[in-house]
Formats: structure tokens, sequence, C-alpha cells
């Protein structure tokens, strides 16, 4: 365990913030900390959904923190992160998804960190354009939402999810940002879906591949094709 992942850990825990590494249990923590990057994961550790692949707790939510888009924005700036990744839990439990909390923390990280750019993992905000449209509205530099499995698997793991819902959340968000068609380079890895139509397309600049497994041993399991 290096300084970095000691400070992190330090600094995520004083200001009681939650990182999806360890609320998901991610077995890739350890490598990514010791880094000095995470994922910080806000509107609380418990989700109102249970996706078979997810360690995050589920069940009822508590109430949302309104001072935690200055929590997580005070905590970049302490770890001097240039490059920010948010995610959050399903908030299911409450009319805007957790859509306003999502643009406070970005306008949060923004204006105390001016020169970080933000990645935003979203949830599928049941599909609602109103609450996608406030993310937009921030603009961080990078937008994205997970299918996490293909079509056939989606009601075993992800059981309160829509495989279609989750193409449409995409669609639009390529609609409205008007996604311009990737450099033909290694560096960019494009998203179709299963009729083959390219939806957009991702930046991929890791360094090594990262191989993803259980949490523990009763969630789904990792499959190959």
């Amino acid at each position: 365990i290096g300084k970095k992942y000691t400070q992190l850990r330090s600094t995520v825990e004083e200001n009681k913030l939650h990182t999806i590494c360890v609320s998901g249990n991610c077995p890739n923590m350890g490598e990514c900390w010791t880094e000095g990057t995470a994922t910080f994961m806000i509107l609380g550790n418990i989700c109102t959904r249970s996706c078979g692949f997810c360690n995050v707790q589920t069940g009822s939510p508590l109430p949302v923190d309104e001072l935690e888009p200055f929590k997580v924005a005070r905590s970049i700036n302490i770890m001097g992160v240039k490059h920010a990744v948010i995610t959050s839990v399903d908030r299911d439990d409450i009319k805007d998804g957790g859509s306003i909390i999502w643009a406070e923390t970005v306008n949060a990280i923004r204006d105390l960190n001016p020169n970080t750019t933000i990645e935003t993992l979203i949830p599928d905000f049941k599909g609602e354009t109103d609450n996608i449209d406030r993310i937009i509205k921030v603009a961080p530099e990078v937008v994205s939402h997970n299918l996490e499995t293909v079509r056939r698997l989606t009601k075993e793991v992800r059981i309160q999810a829509k495989y279609d819902r989750s193409l449409e959340v995409l669609k639009y968000l390529k609609e409205i940002t008007q996604w311009k068609d990737a450099p033909n380079t290694p560096n960019h890895t494009y998203i179709f879906d299963e009729d083959n139509a390219c939806i957009g397309f991702i930046p991929t600049g890791t360094k090594k591949e990262i191989i993803f497994t259980q949490p523990i041993r009763n969630f789904a399991k990792t499959r190959r094709r």
C-alpha cells in the first residue's frame, strides 16, 4: 500500500464520501487507489436496484446529503485530481432520480477545480429525458451510461433495468450532444447495439487491460462467448 492509496482513503473517510471501489467491493481497487485514482459514488451508499453483478447495498436509501456536491469537489481539490470520475447509486425513490444533485456536483467540482476534467457515469433515470437533460446542461467532458451486459442476460443480471431503455438513453445522448464520428485510430472504441448499429464511441486511454470479476462468489459470474 503506497502513499497515494493512504492519502486517498483518508480523504474519502474524513469527508464521509462513498466510492464504487469500496461499495462495489471492486477487486481492482488496490491497483487504482495506489495510482491515486478513484470513482466517487454520489447520492448515498444504498441503491434502489439489485443488479446481480453489484455488491452495493440494496434497500431504502437515506435522505440526500445536500452538502455532498461540495464535499466531493473539496476532496478532488485536496487530492489534486486532474480527471474526476463520478457515478451514483440508482435513486428511483425520488422524483428527479438524483439528477439535481448530479448537476450540482458537476458545477461544484468545476467551481473549485477549473482545470479538472469531469467524467460522469450516469444511471438510466428510468429513461426520463428531463433528468438526463440536467446532466447535459452542465456539460461534463464525458457523459456515459453502462449497458453492463447483452440483451439475453439483462433480466438475469440487471433485474430492474431494461436493455432497450438503456439503448435509448445512449441514443438520446448521442442525438442531443451531437457526437461526431471518432477518428479512425486505435485510441477509440466504437459502441454497437445488438443490431450492429453504431451508437457512438468512447476514447480508450487505459494503460493496460483490467479484468473484471465477481465481487464475491454469490454474484453473477463473468462469462465469455
